[in-house]
């Protein structure tokens, strides 16, 4: 994706972005494009909320079938636990061969689709994809999705933090719920027109909370974020909802996950990065595996990259860049 090489936030720490419904004129862009008939009543007035209250919900016609089969596959992958398939826990990815636990709290699969017909078919689903490009306003790509079988009690955040787009604008991401979604179960949480937020600098002109950032420094962002929420009134809803539902939300939107109040319970969901096709050619991704050096197991990073496309229905996603690790070393570690 190349290093940092345009200005990010302008003077008022607003980010710099030329997407058509972050100008001051959107509405005016909306209302023109009703009445060329070129998007219908109800997608202007998805577009007209998500460009004043930075995110959009709409419904998938998805049957009990579907929903039997993402279980069924999630099942047959946890049975299987492929060595170019991730588990995300605890700030880690590992490999799913060598991932000891069963399904904690916490954990989360990122990019099934690769593994999952039924995941790929929600990776590139068309009314989803419509909808993006339509925020967009050009052709659109998926770049790396989330399963989520419990809630991820995430702190709010916005997603540039930590997932890198360029430019940092150009990135959307909907959540869709398999499964009904209420209160206990640790909901989708979001607070309302958050995404015309000034903007918090980790560094100059960066927005990417990473590992090198002080406690200190995550501390400032904390205080910052809670003062900002006040101060704009922007409301902290929940996202409860039936299974199917889909909520589809700005790259400056703050959410995050509600504290799972019965740990019992489950909140399976579907999570998918989006940025414009354009300017998103090829993702990397790492994890940890064990390997054996000099007759000891180890644990070393690996990484792959892809550009490899997926297509349906005339929309574009990228593999899984976990399943193009250089022959040569993975060769070394599943021998």
């Amino acid at each position: 994706m190349g290093g940092r090489d345009v200005t990010t936030l302008d003077a008022e720490k607003q980010m710099v972005s030329d997407l058509w419904l972050d100008q001051s004129d959107a509405h005016e862009r909306i209302d023109g494009r009703l009445q060329a008939g070129t998007i219908s009543s109800d997608e202007a007035a998805s577009l007209r909320h998500f460009t004043d209250h930075g995110y959009a919900t709409l419904s998938l016609d998805l049957d009990d079938e579907f929903f039997g089969a993402f279980d069924a596959d999630i099942d047959r992958l946890w049975d299987e636990r492929p060595f170019d398939l991730a588990v995300g826990s605890a700030g880690m990815r590992v490999s799913f061969r060598d991932y000891e636990d069963d399904r904690a709290l916490g954990h989360r699969l990122p990019d099934i689709h690769s593994h999952s017909p039924t995941a790929r078919s929600l990776y590139l689903n068309s009314k989803i994809f419509r909808m993006v490009e339509l925020i967009f306003g050009q052709r659109s790509i998926a770049f790396q999705s989330l399963y989520f079988q419990f809630g991820s009690q995430q702190d709010l955040h916005r997603d540039p933090m930590f997932v890198t787009t360029r430019p940092p604008p150009n990135l959307l991401a909907s959540w869709t719920a398999l499964e009904d979604i209420t209160l206990e179960r640790g909901p989708l949480m979001y607070a309302r027109g958050s995404h015309r937020m000034p903007w918090f600098e980790f560094s100059d002109d960066s927005v990417s909370l990473t590992p090198a950032v002080s406690e200190e420094r995550r501390q400032a962002w904390r205080s910052y974020r809670d003062d900002m929420i006040e101060t704009m009134n922007c409301a902290v809803e929940t996202f409860t909802c039936k299974r199917g539902d889909v909520f589809l939300w700005h790259a400056g939107l703050l959410h995050g996950g509600q504290r799972v109040a019965d740990e019992k319970l489950t909140r399976k969901s579907f999570v998918v990065h989006y940025s414009t096709e354009a300017h998103y050619r090829d993702r990397t991704a790492s994890m940890h595996v064990k390997s054996r050096e000099n007759g000891e197991e180890v644990w070393r990073l690996v990484k792959g990259t892809t550009d490899h496309r997926l297509h349906a229905d005339g929309f574009l996603g990228l593999d899984n860049p976990l399943r193009y690790i250089p022959s040569t070393e993975a060769a070394r570690i599943t021998a």
